[in-house]
């Protein structure tokens, strides 16, 4: 038999106390007004220097960021040729330098190179039916089973230090819409190889897309839904860190970390704005 879908836990979870100097305040609002107004606004990251920031946006591609307007350097309206189009829009963006970029689609991770406008395959987060880690996902059980699946995420996040990138898929039936489950995927950045799968076991992103995610040296995650951040571990659930409302954040639809800072940066697609966030002392 098929795995039940998940149905989410109907608790509301309390925020984690945050030490004193962990308390977040707004270091900047920089108002989106130089791009498309009809564009919904779902990534935004920063190049590895920290000198570029840029924002994707679904119906157009993605934009550098700059004091006199922004450019778009990457066009989903004129995709190159490749053997494995996506399917799109495009759901989010990570960095890995100045010219190249993850992105993500329905099913699959794509690497873009904006210097030779290139677009290539790189990493399938919706797996193949032979585990090709010590973990499965639970789209691979589903398939074994019989049941047609598709996986979505809207948070693919980098880390250099671990060399590995980071999905948030959510798994959806073919034939009846449901959500069996969220989990985290961890992708060489190399090779785009997957490395292991983690299924969110319980709490309130057990059956839901998170829209932005972080994640630090010890593989603890930074996820954002809705207006609130969380924090994962892989080990217990999301946990409920706070509700950045009171920033003036309508809803958080990317996350970035600012290089060499511990600074946070919030594209919130609601108010069409991006808000530096910093720990204060």
């Amino acid at each position: 038999m098929a795995p039940e879908p998940v149905e989410p836990e109907p608790v509301e979870p309390e925020p984690i106390e945050l030490p004193v100097e962990e308390q977040l305040e707004v270091a900047s609002v920089t108002p989106l007004d130089m791009l498309p107004i009809d564009d919904t606004l779902v990534g935004v990251t920063i190049d590895p220097t920290g000198s570029t920031r840029f924002v994707l946006t679904e119906e157009s591609g993605l934009f550098a960021l700059a004091d006199a307007g922004s450019t778009l350097v990457f066009d989903t309206n004129q995709l190159p040729a490749s053997e494995f189009m996506p399917e799109l829009p495009f759901t989010d963006v990570v960095a890995l330098s100045n010219k190249r970029f993850a992105l993500t689609a329905k099913n699959e991770g794509y690497l873009l190179d904006t210097q030779d406008q290139s677009l290539t395959r790189f990493f399938c987060y919706l797996p193949n039916e032979t585990p090709s880690t010590t973990t499965e996902s639970i789209s691979q059980v589903l398939e074994a089973q019989g049941v047609a699946v598709y996986q979505i995420t809207q948070a693919v996040t980098h880390n250099a230090e671990l060399g590995v990138l980071f999905a948030y898929p959510i798994t959806v039936g073919v034939d009846d819409g449901v959500v069996y489950g969220a989990e985290v995927g961890v992708f060489s950045d190399i090779t785009g190889e997957p490395v292991s799968w983690t299924l969110v076991g319980g709490g309130e992103l057990q059956a839901v897309s998170v829209t932005g995610m972080i994640a630090d040296d010890t593989r603890v995650l930074t996820l954002s839904h809705g207006d609130s951040l969380y924090r994962y571990d892989g080990v217990r659930n999301p946990e409920l860190v706070e509700s950045l409302a009171p920033h003036g954040i309508g809803e958080i639809t990317g996350l970035a970390a600012v290089p060499g800072t511990d600074r946070l940066l919030v594209l919130d697609g609601r108010n069409r704005q991006l808000v530096e966030l910093v720990a204060s002392n």
